[in-house]
């Protein structure tokens, strides 16, 4: 039971916005860990609300994912609707206990409410349900800046000045590229259930074009960044890492024709986000 509920809250995804989340806080706080029980009862929070989304998510989705294969876990529908309210009403717990002021409560509510919208209908959308996942990382990541009492401004595009600002523009940029990977992935189960997907209602190929335009952007933000960034091997290695990533990315995109050769491509997007989260400690 314990695995089936792992797989439920894709722990793999949590413990990689947890790498994400507290690299950001180690920059933020100029290589130094300012670990206090605010901070980690709002990571708590955090987790416990990205833990309900999924299982949300899980609930209304088990019939496309019978239909995609993805029906790893045995858990019924009782049980997952049950974990979301328990996840629910946990994320408040940890805030309660908090010093935090009643600001997080506000984002706290909104997070849930933005992703029961999700799972319910936003997913469903083109491009408008991997826009909201995409912004929805990139808030996570500027959260270290807010708890530092920084102002949000976009300095420059100097990696070692500008961390999390310039992390949340390249989270956002990965998540959006593999939420349209994994809506190709799903495309067979999405169809069955009438979703509206950019690859249902434009197809395979438009959609493998909107990728590389995200990736095109994706690389030119990259040349942005290693122009101001100061010459140092750490940096250096941190870029070409990713580039090559990338590039193999591209290939891979560029060679699938069939919807489960993209399962591989969404795991690929998923290391990036992984070495570019490790990056965070040793920059």
């Amino acid at each position: 039971m314990v695995k089936h509920y792992l797989k439920s809250v894709r722990i793999s995804n949590l413990i990689l916005l947890g790498v994400l989340f507290w690299g950001i806080m180690y920059q933020t706080y100029h290589n130094e860990f300012s670990f206090c029980k605010d901070h980690l009862l709002l990571f708590l929070a955090i987790i416990s609300t990205t833990a309900s989304g999924y299982l949300i998510n899980n609930y209304y989705d088990t019939r496309s994912d019978a239909i995609n294969g993805k029906s790893l876990f045995k858990l019924n529908s009782n049980y997952l609707i049950k974990g979301y309210f328990f996840h629910f009403i946990l994320s408040f717990v940890f805030l309660v206990i908090s010093n935090l002021n009643g600001g997080w409560f506000i984002f706290n509510l909104f997070l849930h409410v933005l992703l029961l919208l999700y799972s319910l209908k936003l997913q469903h959308l083109p491009i408008l349900g991997n826009l909201i996942v995409a912004i929805l990382c990139a808030m996570v990541i500027l959260i270290p800046m807010r708890l530092s009492n920084q102002y949000f401004n976009f300095l420059n595009f100097n990696l070692e000045e500008n961390s999390a600002i310039l992390y949340a523009v390249f989270c956002f940029i990965i998540t959006l590229k593999r939420e349209v990977i994994k809506d190709i992935e799903d495309y067979k189960g999405d169809k069955t259930i009438g979703s509206h997907t950019l690859p249902i209602i434009l197809g395979i190929t438009f959609t493998k074009v909107y990728i590389y335009l995200l990736i095109i952007a994706e690389l030119l933000y990259m040349f942005l960044c290693i122009q101001e960034t100061i010459y140092e091997l750490s940096f250096t290695l941190f870029y070409l890492i990713q580039f090559c990533i990338i590039i193999y990315i591209s290939y891979k995109i560029y060679s699938n024709s069939k919807y489960e050769e993209f399962k591989a491509s969404s795991m690929l997007v998923k290391l990036q986000f992984l070495l570019a989260g490790i990056a965070l400690y040793v920059l």
